[in-house]
């Protein structure tokens, strides 16, 4: 580390001190100042990156007009997460009873009838 970021580190906890400050600083060598407790990053159960089942089955179904069935094959998704998420979206988009699904094999139907 360069001296320059040293000491300009320095000073900054010199400054946190004086006022009484809680912190935790961690320089880019990993060395670690100060008495506040960091804690882990939260890690998600996420199976799929976020946003890319809404960017699977949103172009199938956006359009969709009373009386229209859509049937959207699983793909990567398993059919109870694709069936979720797409209910999720319609219930949200058209209201609650304005919609079925289904599974069917490895593909999720939508009828939308409201």
């Amino acid at each position: 580390m360069q001296e320059i970021v040293k000491r300009t580190i320095a000073q900054a906890i010199k400054l946190l001190n004086a006022t009484g400050a809680k912190y935790k600083v961690i320089d880019k060598d990993g060395n670690e100042f100060g008495d506040l407790v960091v804690s882990e990053t939260k890690k998600t159960n996420r199976l799929y990156p976020r946003g890319a089942m809404f960017r699977y089955y949103h172009p199938l179904i956006k359009d969709m007009k009373i009386g229209d069935v859509v049937a959207i094959e699983s793909g990567e998704f398993t059919t109870k997460s694709l069936q979720g998420a797409i209910t999720s979206w319609a219930t949200a988009t058209w209201g609650k009873g304005s919609y079925t699904t289904c599974v069917v094999g490895s593909s999720v139907q939508i009828l939308r009838y409201l």
